[in-house]
């Protein structure tokens, strides 16, 4: 894609096969045998109540950026952080993770398509997105995945080709996320939970993305991830995002936006070090 770069999931190289996503997702507050009914709100955003951390000043501290935060704990509902959570970024590749659940949706029992949304959300495909992307109507797919999930704020991109221009907020993740883990239909969460569990350690590029959740939590918690970065113009974006804990209990979303002159070597340790005030919250 001309003028963008976009890359997906890390994964840590040794990282142990994880469990069946289905399983993980068997938690208190999750009950998947209900019949699946689109989102009726968004989450609490900021307004609800400060937070007992700040994941943008952490960022701030490395390097000038606009940040975005959101940790829900599934288990019991809780909001723990809503830093910015309505504010639009460049999706980057985390708009794969929509793309994906529409192409599943739109082609049941597809071998074919179901193997190449897993590569495309583990490896971070960019030709398989524009492939997708081309075949299933463009912006056509934000449209339904917007009326379908109940987001509120997510917007086509402009130029319409460009996917990883999409306009989307840390709340849209948030309730994709929702969608992915309480109405998706279990074949189709359980093909993008795996590959977000099995995320590879570098993109189809060979870009090293085990920057945020990996490296600022890996260590002492599972994750299931979707990772982006992406350039515009004027700015770049880097994004972590997806679910830690033992049964994916927490739902973790941030999103940064730099100056396009700042490197991404500076970024990935913005971020990181931003991710790892989100431990302090966790059980």
């Amino acid at each position: 894609m001309a003028a963008i770069l976009v890359l997906g999931l890390s994964g840590c190289a040794g990282k142990p096969a994880p469990p069946s996503a289905t399983e993980l997702l068997i938690i208190p507050a999750t009950s998947m045998e209900s019949t699946p009914q689109p989102p009726s709100s968004l989450p609490p955003s900021d307004k609800h109540g400060p937070n007992p951390i700040s994941v943008a000043a952490a960022v701030q501290q490395v390097t000038r950026a606009t940040t975005a935060a959101v940790v829900i704990d599934r288990q019991t509902g809780t909001t723990l952080v809503s830093e910015n959570a309505d504010r639009p970024f460049d999706s980057g590749s985390l708009i794969k993770v929509l793309i994906g659940l529409d192409a599943l949706a739109r082609h049941p029992h597809d071998n074919s398509v179901t193997s190449q949304v897993s590569a495309m959300i583990k490896f971070s495909d960019d030709d398989l997105a524009s492939s997708f992307w081309g075949n299933e109507g463009g912006p056509l797919i934000i449209v339904r995945m917007a009326r379908t999930m109940g987001l509120q704020s997510i917007k086509p991109p402009s130029p319409p080709g460009m996917w990883g221009w999409t306009r989307l907020t840390a709340n849209d993740m948030i309730r994709t996320y929702d969608y992915l883990t309480h109405s998706a239909p279990e074949l189709d969460r359980d093909v993008v939970l795996k590959a977000m569990a099995a995320a590879a350690p570098a993109g189809k590029d060979g870009f090293d993305q085990r920057f945020g959740i990996p490296h600022a939590l890996g260590d002492d918690y599972e994750w299931a991830i979707k990772q982006a970065w992406a350039t515009d113009p004027s700015t770049r974006s880097l994004h972590t995002s997806g679910f830690v804990g033992k049964g994916w209990r927490y739902e973790v979303v941030v999103m940064t936006e730099y100056p396009r002159a700042t490197s991404w070597a500076t970024g990935v340790r913005a971020i990181d070090a931003g991710t790892g005030t989100i431990a302090s919250v966790l059980s």
